[in-house]
């Protein structure tokens, strides 16, 4: 069976639909930099613009609950606007759950999203850290082996 390819084939995390599922990051050998690998800066560290060996990481569970949280947290605005704001007929059941329930209830998703992409941030670097140091380990092994 043929892989499934996006416009973004060069990209791993792309292929069979899996976006979401890594975390690259940008480790600068020049300046011993590790950062979280933004769209805008590419293959180049932002400190010294030289460039940057990728490594990806896959995500923790913590990613998948920040997604699905914000997603939560977007149905949940569109019911509140929806019946609240323009007193739209399809979200009447929305009526069950108070307006400050509710707000608490969305305040509450993003919170708890904001949080669980924290921890999944310092899970996801702390593996990428421990790539870093097997990189220099391989390095300075082959060094040794000259």
């Amino acid at each position: 069976m043929a892989e499934r390819t996006y416009a973004f084939a060069s990209q791993k995390s792309f292929r069979n639909g899996r976006a979401f599922s890594s975390v690259k990051y940008c480790y600068c050998p020049s300046c011993d930099n590790l950062r979280p690998r933004n769209w805008y800066a590419r293959r180049n560290c932002e400190i010294c613009n030289k460039e940057c060996v990728t490594i990806v990481v896959e995500r923790t569970i913590f990613g998948l609950l920040m997604y699905v949280l914000d997603a939560i947290a977007v149905v949940l605005i569109v019911l509140y606007a929806a019946y609240y704001q323009f007193n739209a007929d399809w979200a009447s059941f929305f009526s069950a759950i108070p307006s400050d329930v509710a707000l608490i209830l969305i305040f509450a998703m993003i919170i708890l999203s904001f949080i669980s992409a924290f921890i999944d941030l310092s899970k996801t670097t702390a593996i990428a850290q421990q790539k870093v140091e097997a990189i220099h380990r391989n390095r300075t092994a082959h060094k040794i082996q000259r």
